[in-house]
């Protein structure tokens, strides 16, 4: 008669297999972070290159006519006057002539008839960390039963600041009739024109979407195809009431407003793009958006 030895079977226990489990659950929340980081990074690199090619439009639209494109175009009186923004004017310099080509200038970009291109959404104008995305923006301010495509980028006017500055007030490089380089004495690689504005029409502060909000420029300025009119002002640290000693990413009203992590980044005179800290003192700011203060700071910008 046979006998059978019993044969030991490999595996895990119970035991160790929530070992396992709990080692591997260890890695994925160490290795979570770093793909985050990984992949912010990467839409940061975007976004600079965005801004990149959008100093070199600047630089390309200034040797055609001598001076850079304002910030806003208008001509007539209300109700009938005709507006546009620069991202328009500044298409043909961005390989986006085909847009212009299709745009009426005899109208404003909320009319019906460039209904169809301002709702074009245009990868250069967004900015991939913007968790809002690109989004169809009712332009009801304008009278009108139109809407069109947000977009994450602005020119910065100028600033205004009744409080801390006591009070005090300056035009951007791109607003109305500035516009030349001649007119930036403090240097084009010292002045800001164009900053990250993101989120429209959606209300950020304190880095948290808001439910409600009464600003109108929330969607006025918030088309990448509508005029800008954006005077920088700091903030309060929770982003409900300006001015105050915040400089940027506290709310996206009339300030600078990214989604990246510490700082912002901006778009200077001369077409580079900088990293703007969120330690920068509100004045600091205020120097580099004045083209002519005759100021000379040391850089702010990581």
């Amino acid at each position: 008669m046979k006998t059978y030895r019993s044969v030991p079977r490999s595996g895990f226990t119970l035991v160790e297999l929530l070992v396992v489990i709990a080692i591997i659950g260890a890695l994925i929340g160490l290795l979570l972070p770093a793909v985050q980081q990984a992949r912010e990074a990467a839409r940061r690199m975007q976004c600079s290159n965005n801004l990149k090619q959008i100093g070199l439009g600047l630089h390309t639209y200034l040797d055609s006519h001598q001076r850079f494109p304002p910030s806003r175009v208008r001509w007539g009186t209300s109700p009938d006057r005709i507006t546009h923004g620069w991202c328009i004017l500044l298409a043909p310099f961005l390989e986006l002539g085909n847009i212009q080509d299709q745009y009426d200038f005899d109208v404003s970009f909320f009319d019906t008839v460039n209904e169809p291109i301002s709702q074009i959404e245009i990868e250069v104008f967004a900015c991939p960390s913007d968790p809002s995305g690109s989004q169809l923006i009712e332009n009801d301010q304008w009278s009108a039963t139109t809407k069109s495509m947000s977009g994450d980028y602005t020119v910065l006017a100028g600033y205004w600041d009744n409080v801390q500055v006591t009070p005090e007030t300056a035009n951007g490089m791109l607003h109305d009739a500035n516009g030349k380089p001649r007119d930036v004495t403090d240097g084009l690689t010292n002045t800001i024109c164009v900053s990250e504005l993101g989120g429209r029409p959606d209300f950020w502060a304190g880095g948290k979407q808001q439910e409600t909000f009464t600003k109108e420029y929330f969607k006025e300025w918030g088309v990448w195809a509508a005029p800008q009119r954006i005077f920088y002002t700091g903030y309060s640290y929770d982003g409900l009431m300006s001015p105050g000693p915040c400089p940027l990413n506290c709310a996206n009203g009339e300030g600078i407003y990214s989604f990246h992590p510490g700082g912002a980044e901006v778009l200077m005179g001369d077409g580079s793009v900088q990293f703007l800290a969120e330690t920068v003192p509100v004045g600091t700011v205020y120097k580099l958006i004045d083209p002519a203060d005759g100021e000379v700071i040391p850089s702010p910008f990581n």
